[in-house]
């Protein structure tokens, strides 16, 4: 059995930094901002890790969550999204 360990640090990641927004947060975390980006890492990696067990519904609301929060898409959320959509079997 493969190693859940990256998933369950990128949920970490995210609850980490969700405790570190102001309350009804609802603004963007711009790339360009150097400490948004390891928040921003942390949905990527849960994305990545949905697609690999077939949890296209997750992974379709943690691309769209990803792409409000960093309209510029530095992670490639738009494609992955895309194949979500599209069906496309996450191949090693």
């Amino acid at each position: 059995m493969r190693s859940r360990g990256g998933a369950l640090s990128a949920r970490s990641g995210v609850w980490v930094a969700e405790q570190s927004l102001p309350d009804l947060f609802d603004g963007v975390l711009p790339w360009g901002w150097v400490d948004s980006r390891p928040f921003l890492r942390s949905p990527h990696g849960l994305m990545i890790s949905a697609r690999r067990v077939g949890g296209l519904e997750r992974g379709d609301t943690l691309c769209w969550g990803l792409l409000w929060l960093n309209p510029g898409d530095h992670h490639g959320a738009s494609d992955l999204l895309a194949k979500l959509i599209a069906g496309e079997p996450w191949l090693p």
